[in-house]
């Protein structure tokens, strides 16, 4: 924009007037120097400041303008000074000449302000995007350098140049370090598919496959190396750590084909998973170290512990006269009263004849085949404890005896709490071991010995004179809790909540909620909230026992809720939503763990007929059909955990009492459980029936399918 010359503020013009007045005066001219001299110092600071002060604030006006670049807005009029006058009038000059000055350096400062604050702007905008950064920055420096005049461009374009510069170095190591943060997350993702599929595989027994996912996991790992991302050790770490998860799943998967073969018996299943295991124990596992082998281990005994429970429940009932027969060869194979060879051959005829188990003939035979004076002791202790146990009245085997006999059998014991507390129950003694390895099951974390470890400690109890003997005050109040919370939650929370309840940290906080409780009178509501919960459902149940236990079990719900920081509101909704999800609808009324949930192919016809079965068989009396009910407990809860729930069976008395089916021998709680295989073939039986009466009269088609499921062609 062409610049404009402002000339002075004003012309002064002397009107004509006799010269020679001022020729005579021309005498005195130096004077008239001196004093323009003077004024025209004294006007020029004024003009200067003047100048200056106009030109900044034109500037500044100009450049707001500027802040969002406009092509019609141009530069300001630059004031171009005069030429040089003499006299007062030169201050003019000087006046134009500052404000010239200051309109030029604050334009600059100020565009340069506005500029550095915008390239920060589409920075910020864009931290991570060179891209869009650069677009937008171009648009901006392209905007805004239209509406400057020549004279300004280079400088503020040279300005802003430096100000994009420099942000692009920023946003550009930004773009960089999110780039390789989604790399390293899709690597990680990636390294997590291989890591699970290899396992997955390995344990299916697919162990080409398991290798190929676990070469590609190599592979992601040796690129985050490549690029810095992981170090070499940390690598080598990683791919360690699969090869030993691989060989672990491999071992694992291998044990469970063995011990969920079909076509093995479960003694079979129980022994090859047991040489399996010991094969395991002794071979030596290159890609593993000691410390995962053991861990290993431990997960392949807890398998065949728990195989070992159902062997043990499966094995555990012989008759009377059989155990006395076993009771016999012990007893003479302890006191030798008879030829060993003869105690030897007729403990081989009735391992052969499945009267007696393979740890029961190894007993035996190793038995009669010690000599020294001190297996001799032992064997006299054995051989009190075995009369004991054959109800021998006269022998008396003491403590120690108790222990030699329970530490040469142990393994007879182990993982059977109900024959565990039936030795408890003869001798009158609970041998060390068993202290012992209860101590070590009920803190071992795994689920089954946990759970195997209660049922013994709550079996113990329910012994005369035997409460408190097996564990102490500690581990009872831990066991007592679990076994109370198992009713109503599962065996893993149970154990969570109960060690959060025993814990002495928390005690001060739990005795002031349960205060709480008592002085706020919630027990007396519990009737009332649990008839709101599932009371409208009950109606069919005998008055008073499905209640009181659905009270209890709301009660124990609630106080645990509330104990957890809940208020009573929100306590006792978590405890009626559970109640209503536990508590269903079945044969025998609304109850926990209903048979209908967990036996599949029973009808609740062939429900009632089994345990009305049951309860006239343990009752020795006829009894009333529909008034045979089933009640649950802990032990309910802890079986239901492993798929096959067992009830107490109780029957309605011509009175209105209710009676429980006990065991007559152990004077325990009788526990029943519903024949599928029965009642499956009782079925085939009734439809095989139905079709030969309608034989004659020709089938429907729907009858014809019945026939193809559960008969042979007729």
């Amino acid at each position: 924009m062409a610049q404009k010359p402002i000339g002075y503020y004003g012309e002064f013009r002397p009107t004509g007037v006799d010269t020679s007045a001022a020729r005579r005066l021309e005498a005195i001219a130096g004077l008239a120097d001196q004093v323009g001299d003077i004024a025209f110092q004294i006007g020029a600071k004024k003009a200067e400041q003047v100048g200056a002060e106009k030109g900044a604030k034109a500037a500044k006006e100009y450049a707001a303008k500027l802040a969002k670049p406009q092509p019609e807005v141009g530069p300001p009029e630059e004031i171009v000074a005069p030429e040089t006058r003499k006299g007062f009038l030169a201050s003019m000059s000087i006046q134009d000449q500052a404000y010239n000055t200051a309109l030029k350096s604050g334009y600059l400062a100020q565009v340069s302000t506005d500029a550095k604050q915008e390239v920060e702007r589409i920075a910020a905008q864009y931290p991570n995007d060179m891209q869009a950064f650069q677009s937008n920055a171009r648009q901006y420096t392209q905007g805004l350098l239209q509406g400057v005049g020549d004279d300004f461009r280079d400088s503020i374009e040279a300005t802003v140049n430096n100000y994009v510069t420099n942000a692009e170095t920023s946003v550009f190591k930004n773009e960089i370090a999110t780039n390789r943060a989604q790399a390293n997350a899709s690597r990680q993702l990636a390294m997590n598919l291989y890591d699970d599929e290899a396992a997955s595989l390995a344990r299916a027994g697919d162990s080409d496959q398991a290798i190929v996912n676990q070469a590609n996991y190599d592979l992601v790992i040796d690129s985050m190396v490549v690029t810095g991302d992981l170090s070499v050790d940390k690598a080598q770490i990683a791919k360690d750590s699969l090869s030993r998860r691989i060989q672990q799943q491999t071992q694992i998967g291998e044990l469970e084909r063995i011990i969920f073969d079909e076509d093995l018996s479960t003694r079979e299943q129980y022994e090859k998973g047991l040489q399996f295991v010991n094969r395991i124990r002794a071979a030596d596992l290159t890609d593993i170290g000691p410390e995962d082998k053991d861990k290993l281990i431990s997960v392949l005994d807890g398998r065949i512990d728990s195989l070992r429970v159902d062997l043990s429940r499966e094995e555990s009932e012989i008759s009377v006269e059989q155990g006395r027969v076993i009771s016999d060869l012990m007893i003479d194979a302890n006191t030798r009263r008879r030829p060993s060879q003869d105690i030897i051959e007729d403990t081989n005829k009735l391992y052969d004849d499945g009267d007696i188990t393979y740890n029961q003939r190894t007993s035996i035979i190793t038995t009669v085949s010690k000599v020294s004076q001190a297996e001799i002791n032992k064997s006299e202790s054995i051989s009190k404890v075995a009369m004991a146990r054959a109800d021998d009245t006269t022998a008396k085997p003491l403590e120690k005896d108790a222990n030699i006999y329970y530490d040469e059998f142990e393994a007879n014991f182990i993982g059977n709490p109900a024959e565990q507390a039936l030795f408890v129950q003869d001798t009158g003694v609970v041998p060390s071991r068993m202290k012992e390895r209860l101590e070590t099951d009920i803190n071992s974390g795994d689920p089954v010995r946990m759970e195997q470890a209660i049922e013994l400690i709550d079996r113990v109890d329910e012994l005369p004179g035997m409460f408190g003997q097996l564990v102490t005050a500690g581990q009872e109040a831990f066991a007592t809790q679990v076994v109370t919370l198992s009713e109503v939650m599962p065996m893993d929370q149970a154990v969570k909540e109960a060690r959060r309840i025993v814990d002495p940290t928390n005690a001060a906080y739990i005795e002031s909620r349960r205060k709480v409780i008592k002085d706020q009178k919630y027990p007396e509501k519990y009737s009332k909230w649990t008839d709101d919960a599932i009371g409208g459902l009950m109606v069919d149940m005998p008055v008073g026992a499905a209640l009181t236990q659905a009270e209890n079990q709301f009660g124990i719900l609630f106080e645990n809720y509330f104990t957890n920081g809940m208020n009573a509101s929100q306590a006792q909704q978590k405890a009626a939503s559970i109640m209503e999800t536990n508590w269903t609808d079945s044969e025998f009324g609304v109850m926990p763990y209903a048979p209908e949930q967990y036996y599949s192919g029973i009808s609740g016809k062939e429900l009632r007929d089994q345990a009305y079965t049951q309860a006239s068989a343990q009752a020795d009396k006829l009894i009333n059909r529909d008034n045979v009910y089933l009640l649950t407990n802990d032990h309910t809860a802890r079986t239901a955990s492993r798929g096959r729930p067992e009830y107490i069976v109780m029957y309605q008395e011509e009175d209105g009492t209710l009676s429980t089916i006990f065991n007559e021998v152990t004077g325990q709680n009788l526990y029943w459980y519903p024949d599928v295989d029965q009642a499956i073939e009782r079925q085939k039986e009734e439809v095989k029936k139905a079709m030969q009466i309608k034989r004659s009269a020709g089938i429907t088609g729907e009858e014809a399918a019945l026939a193809a499921t559960y008969l042979q062609p007729i």
